[in-house]
């Protein structure tokens, strides 16, 4: 973390990097704790119907959990490297899915297996949950 967080930002979540429902329901979770927004963000490149829709599904059943959550989906042009790390300066978190869909890597590589959690580890803003483990 490189600045002090925002303090009224919303949590930052990547909705379309096969997100687990475990990542959602924390940061569905954190959002209702913290009483702010809770921001997906997705891209043009890799937004594919069947991923929002899949998303958006799961995303309603959340939403009958925690009633109080404002849902929040912003599609961005650039990577979502980039947009994630962008967002962290005008976030109070930022939550993303460090699971390792080929089931190789052991330890912190394991944990930290993907591009988007290490580049967000490196250069957010904000604090980031990294949240790790398999399944859906």
């Amino acid at each position: 973390m490189r600045q002090t967080p925002a303090p009224a930002g919303p949590v930052v979540l990547v909705g379309d990097h096969a997100l687990t429902a475990r990542a959602a329901e924390f940061a569905f979770a954190e959002v209702s704790v913290r009483g702010v927004d809770l921001v997906v963000l997705a891209t043009t490149k890799t937004r594919k119907a069947s991923r929002h829709h899949e998303f958006t599904h799961a995303s309603s059943s959340l939403g009958e959990k925690y009633p109080d959550v404002s849902l929040h989906y912003a599609c961005v042009r650039c990577g979502i490297r980039r947009a994630l790390v962008k967002a962290s300066a005008e976030s109070q978190l930022a939550v993303v899915d460090a699971q390792d869909r080929d089931g190789l890597r052991g330890g912190l590589a394991g944990m930290l297996g993907n591009s988007v959690s290490r580049a967000t580890l490196r250069r957010s803003d904000c604090p980031v949950t990294v949240i790790c483990g398999r399944g859906r």
